[in-house]
């Protein structure tokens, strides 16, 4: 049965890959872009008060925080139900280098999941549409991990 899960997940890590190996041939520009402001990107020209303003929208959106949000909860479930397994001894830790205490997993997994939102921030504030799929992968791993405990 883990074969078969191990199996589903090395696939989806392989397309994942080749997803994002060909947006990263197309998306090379002919030119150097301008460096973007940290917490806004533009979404075009606004016309206000009968000037051309350009309009600034927030890279922290509802989408993500959304996407935010789900990473943390899959990450609670997924260290909370392991420890629940590993006190009654009826699984073993699929992650050798992960520790097997509860702080230490959360020392480990919050950083990784603080720097994937980083990462995640950064190609949305550019305006890049494929800064959910960093997040997403974390999120896979943990929401395989959270259900396969039961």
């Amino acid at each position: 049965m883990i074969d078969r899960k191990l199996q589903v997940l090395v696939c989806g890590l392989a397309l994942t890959m080749a997803t994002l190996s060909s947006e990263a041939q197309k998306s090379v520009p002919d030119a150097p872009a301008p460096v973007p402001d940290l917490l806004t990107h533009v979404t075009g020209p606004q016309i206000s008060g009968g000037a051309l303003e350009e309009k600034p929208a927030r890279v922290a959106d509802t989408k993500f925080i959304a996407v935010t949000a789900l990473l943390m909860g899959l990450t609670i479930s997924d260290i909370e139900r392991t420890q629940h397994c590993l006190a009654r001894a009826s699984c073993v830790e699929m992650n050798p280098m992960l520790p097997h205490s509860r702080a230490g997993m959360y020392a480990v997994n919050l950083p990784l999941n603080a720097g994937a939102m980083y990462l995640a921030y950064r190609m949305k504030s550019t305006g890049r549409k494929s800064w959910w799929i960093v997040p997403a992968l974390n999120i896979a791993g943990h929401a395989i991990g959270t259900g396969i405990r039961f």
